[in-house]
């Protein structure tokens, strides 16, 4: 009986994950299609940054890491993190255009996630 309630426990939980991985696919690709719909100007960089921004955001807005702060605190502190987790990994090519980029796309992530 054991085995089986371990079981159902290890299945719920996957089943959580594929769910999560599943949201935040479909919260990057719409902040992707919103944001090509609104640029003037495009390219594969800036959608790179758009992914790379919004998926990092929706993991953790899901995450229970930010779940104690009130609603637009988490967002605040998801928007803020994510900026510094980009910020640190570009290397020479930060700007003030991509770090709007990037809150812009991890506040959208938090509004739909």
């Amino acid at each position: 009986m054991r085995v089986f309630r371990a079981f159902i426990v290890l299945l719920a939980l996957g089943m959580a994950h594929a769910a999560s991985a599943d949201t935040c696919s479909d919260i990057v690709d719409a902040n992707v299609a919103e944001m090509r719909a609104g640029s003037s100007e495009w390219s594969s960089d800036v959608e790179q940054l758009i992914r790379a921004a919004s998926g990092s955001a929706c993991v953790k807005l899901l995450s229970s890491r930010y779940g104690e702060l009130g609603s637009d605190s988490r967002c605040e502190q998801v928007i803020e993190d994510t900026v510094a987790e980009i910020r640190a990994g570009a290397s020479g090519w930060w700007s003030g255009v991509h770090e709007q980029i990037v809150k812009t796309s991890a506040a959208s992530a938090c509004i739909k996630a």
